[in-house]
């Protein structure tokens, strides 16, 4: 039988007695050929069972996720992903379903052990989300925060002196992210682009790319203060 003539309704039909996995092989051909009604039942119906597994497993809705993984890559010039992980199928001892399931599932419960351990690494701090306060007092009210407060302290006594400048300015003086983009300007150094070079870029941007660099540069400051808090937390128990 030439798998490519059959009609997509006829070879539906297939999938319910495929013992050779012959049908989907040819689905999973038709899928990365990015044909719109198998790729959306490949998603759809034969995925279903897949995203309610996984969004148990991760706790989250996975639709999306699961889509960017079984798609990946996309091809920026067709505009299309190009489906490599279902190019991959081989038919050899399972149809696509299990397949995709199961590439998915071993993929997805790595992302789901590194969450949970960032989570743990984490918890300690949840509290402290205001982190002008932890970083500003010299002691602290409560007797029990006494180590927590110890350890963010060293901590950010171990920041570049560009991170600590933009947790004094965003965080501990809570300056409005314009306001403080004149005092970490030069920490900030855009790639040339068109022609023109870094500093031409900056002088170019708009109030909201300025913003945006000052968000980033915070984003990034907190991010290795939690790293070095970790440090703390590990080398001094």
């Amino acid at each position: 039988m030439n798998w490519k003539e059959v009609s997509w309704q006829d070879l539906k039909k297939f999938l319910a007695n495929d013992p050779d996995y012959l049908a989907n092989r040819e689905v999973a051909r038709r899928v990365v050929s990015n044909y719109h009604a198998v790729v959306d039942y490949f998603l759809g119906t034969m995925s279903k069972g897949t995203i309610e597994s996984l969004g148990r497993m991760m706790g989250r809705e996975m639709s999306a996720e699961y889509y960017q993984f079984i798609s990946h890559p996309f091809d920026e010039k067709t505009q299309k992903p190009v489906w490599h992980r279902i190019d991959l199928y081989d038919a050899r001892d399972c149809n696509l379903i299990s397949y995709s399931s199961r590439i998915s599932h071993r993929h997805f419960s790595k992302i789901a052990k590194k969450e949970k351990m960032k989570a743990n690494s984490e918890e300690e701090l949840l509290d402290y989300r205001d982190y002008e306060s932890l970083l500003k007092c010299d002691q602290p009210e409560e007797e029990g925060d006494n180590i927590t407060h110890t350890r963010m302290k060293r901590a950010f006594g171990k920041l570049k002196e560009r991170d600590q400048k933009v947790l004094q300015y965003l965080v501990i003086d809570k300056k409005a992210g314009i306001d403080a983009y004149p005092l970490l300007e030069e920490y900030i150094h855009p790639q040339s682009k068109d022609g023109m070079t870094g500093d031409e870029v900056k002088k170019a941007w708009t109030i909201k790319q300025k913003q945006d660099a000052v968000s980033l540069m915070k984003g990034r400051a907190l991010h290795y203060l939690l790293v070095k808090y970790n440090e703390e937390k590990h080398n001094h128990k």
